[in-house]
């Protein structure tokens, strides 16, 4: 599991940087999270720099699917994170269709409604974020097809304990682990694929303020868990 290889990865810069190479599994806990987060927000955001690190590598938390729109309002799916893309569908002239639907900010949202030659239409139509739901203009389409960036699970290494040592398990660990649906002992793998591992060994290093200065030591860890 890619959550191991980290963790190994992480714990073997923090010996090699003299920080006793002990690395408690809460905190790592804790930091993958932050690490998974970061590296989605910043992939969407096109500021994650590195080889195949684009948002193709995101295809296992992007997720597609349709909404009702009622009196111009639809309700975001539980799991939504991240916008990506829509398309908006109405009926018009007894026929469907759908439309680009485009996302704005706030300031847009008031200029568009208020111009008289920018208005949006059902050819062009606009919807903007309102708490937990998505506010459409016009308000006559019907639905939504939304692309997403969805809240990943949590990262969770679990283990079981020789002598005082955590040892990696991936199932019948000795933590519970916090994810719904999930059974107790099991670890939770990180959402992301491993293009991301360098970048997540490097954030949750500095999550726990080991400074990789030496990078040689830093890619020979990185190397060793790959293979």
């Amino acid at each position: 599991m890619l959550i191991d290889k980290v963790y190994s990865a992480v714990s073997q810069i923090a010996n090699k940087n003299q920080l006793g190479g002990y690395i408690s599994p809460a905190e790592f806990n804790k930091y993958a999270e932050f690490a998974q987060i970061d590296a989605i927000n910043e992939t969407v955001d096109g500021k994650l720099s590195g080889a195949l690190l684009d948002i193709d590598e995101l295809s296992d938390v992007i997720k597609t699917t349709q909404i009702a729109v009622a009196s111009g309002f639809a309700t975001q799916p539980s799991d939504y994170f991240r916008y990506r893309a829509s398309m908006g569908y109405s009926v018009y002239k007894g026929k469907g269709r759908s439309v680009v639907l485009n996302l704005v900010e706030e300031n847009e949202w008031a200029e568009r409604l208020a111009s008289e030659i920018n208005i949006p239409t059902t050819t062009f139509p606009i919807m903007r974020g309102v708490g937990t739901s998505f506010e459409v203009a016009p308000a006559t389409l019907n639905q939504i097809v939304l692309t997403y960036v969805k809240v990943p699970l949590m990262p969770w290494w679990n283990y079981t304990l020789s002598g005082s040592t955590p040892v990696f398990a991936a199932t019948s660990g000795t933590t519970t682990n916090p994810n719904s649906g999930v059974t107790a002992g099991d670890s939770t793998d990180l959402t992301l694929s491993d293009a991301f591992f360098p970048t997540l060994v490097f954030k949750i290093c500095r999550y726990f303020g080991i400074e990789i200065k030496d990078a040689d030591l830093y890619q020979g860890a990185i190397t060793e868990q790959k293979n």
